[in-house]
């Protein structure tokens, strides 16, 4: 029992400094969602498994922030999922490991998931491309 609540609470450390931590900002899924990413937290283990923190922004208005100029690395929308997650490159699969669900002022932690498949075409297929298009040397 100590053990699980020593994690707990280490799992909740790590949740909190990474969300302070600057995000970078990875691509969109379309014009009002976007993925983001902390770099200093993106690890690669044997078999192309990328340990990293995540942050999608739902709802953003895209529209409102290129008129005003603002970065894309500012974006701000109605809904916000941060999680450290597992993605599996090779066999196509992610899993979360802790993060949190904000929207307005109701915020969800988020459970240990298992291995998942990424359907295709959807939010988490596009961050797993991202992701491990991380993987690539950069020109």
């Amino acid at each position: 029992m100590k053990k699980t609540s020593l994690l707990a609470a280490l799992l909740v450390m790590t949740a909190s400094s990474a969300m302070a931590q600057q995000w970078k900002h990875l691509g969109d899924y379309d014009v009002s969602t976007r993925y983001f990413y902390n770099p200093k937290t993106f690890s690669v283990s044997a078999g192309s498994i990328v340990s990293v923190w995540t942050k999608t922004e739902y709802n953003v208005d895209s529209a409102a922030m290129e008129k005003e100029k603002i970065s894309a690395d500012m974006s701000k929308g109605t809904k916000a999922v941060a999680a450290y997650e597992e993605y599996d490159c090779v066999n196509k699969k992610k899993r979360t490991i802790t993060g949190m669900s904000i929207e307005k002022v109701n915020k969800a932690d988020l459970d240990k998931t298992d291995w998942l498949e990424v359907v295709k075409g959807s939010v988490e297929d596009k961050l797993l491309v991202l992701i491990c298009q991380e993987l690539k040397p950069q020109k």
